[in-house]
């Protein structure tokens, strides 16, 4: 499959990424490629998606992601006509939109999947609730996301917050818009760890879980 999001400022600033998507059915996991064209105009390349943040450059020619029914929605929207698109993401421009499903897909090879053993006294738990309220005059309804933490007695037990290096304004929680990929988030977001493991492939389903709240934060209104 292949697709194409334009970022533009002008007929000759723009970046042109070409998505290309393959299933790679063995390792069960999204082959996703990237490819650019950009503007006539020496700053066009500012308009890359992945030129100038640093956790995501890394992955500026593509990345992988687990098949699932969630990463399936994402390259779903992907690929959706931006006027479809937007009648479903409230606010939010559809290009941008894009670019942070972009980096949802990319979070599966920017954050490291780093197996930290907890204790009695050496923990963060994370409890999460959710809440549906209409937002705008519009009537969308939206997610209220909130996060609250119980940290152990060692005093180095806030460095396991999810947040502690990543997204800390996001650190309390976030609105999103519900449609049908941001449902699935929740869903995946309020599985337990047994659930969450059928379809997370060899990722640790509390990494997982983390990957999902920064996710979140990528799509907040």
């Amino acid at each position: 499959m292949k697709t194409n999001i334009l970022f533009s400022d002008s007929d000759n600033c723009y970046c042109s990424l070409n998505v290309s998507v393959n299933k790679n059915l063995e390792d069960k996991r999204f082959i996703i490629k990237y490819e650019y064209d950009y503007g006539i105009e020496k700053n066009s390349i500012r308009l890359s998606p992945f030129q100038f943040d640093k956790l995501f450059n890394q992955c500026k020619l593509g990345c992988s992601a687990p098949i699932n029914e969630l990463t399936e929605h994402q390259i779903k929207y992907l690929f959706m006509d931006d006027s479809e698109l937007s009648n479903i993401i409230g606010n939010t421009d559809p290009t941008h939109y894009k670019k942070m499903i972009l980096f949802q897909l990319s979070l599966f090879q920017c954050i490291s999947n780093k197996n930290i053993k907890s204790t009695e006294e050496y923990f963060c738990k994370v409890n999460i609730s959710v809440d549906q309220k209409k937002y705008n005059k519009l009537g969308d309804t939206y997610y209220y996301v909130d996060y609250n933490y119980i940290y152990g007695s060692n005093s180095k037990s806030k460095e396991l917050n999810p947040f502690y290096n990543h997204f800390k304004e996001h650190i309390e929680g976030e609105i999103i818009i519900k449609n049908s990929l941001s449902e699935l988030l929740i869903k995946y977001l309020q599985f337990n760890d047994e659930s969450l493991s059928k379809e997370t492939g060899c990722i640790d389903p509390k990494h997982y879980k983390k990957i999902i709240m920064y996710q979140i934060a990528l799509v907040w209104d």
